[in-house]
């Protein structure tokens, strides 16, 4: 049997996968079966950075970090409007570990 955190984290896991494939997607594979897992490298940390409380700005910057950096693409400094949908979508943690979403997180 699980523990409440291994599950949270399971599903925190799941949810940042699926965003960053299906919203994020700088290079544009989400439409391509065999590339499901192309982001699964980036998802440890940011699900780390959702734990520690990062907001979606932090979120933000990281990815943009991640296209123009290790991704190499051209962003002539500027965030994608895909890159700041995806942060507002991730999971927000509050003090007991339970979640809401960015998106509807006041304050």
């Amino acid at each position: 049997m699980r523990d409440d955190t291994t599950d949270i984290y399971a599903r925190v896991h799941n949810r940042v996968d699926e965003i960053l494939h299906y919203i994020w997607d700088p290079i544009g594979v989400a439409g391509s079966a065999g590339a499901r897992d192309e982001y699964d490298s980036y998802v440890p940390k940011i699900v780390k950075m959702l734990f520690e409380g990062a907001d979606a700005e932090a979120i933000a910057k990281h990815l943009h970090s991640i296209e123009s950096g290790s991704m190499g693409l051209t962003t002539f400094g500027v965030r994608s409007k895909k890159t700041d949908e995806a942060a507002r979508r991730l999971p927000l943690f509050d003090g007991d570990f339970s979640y809401v979403y960015l998106s509807k997180k006041k304050g």
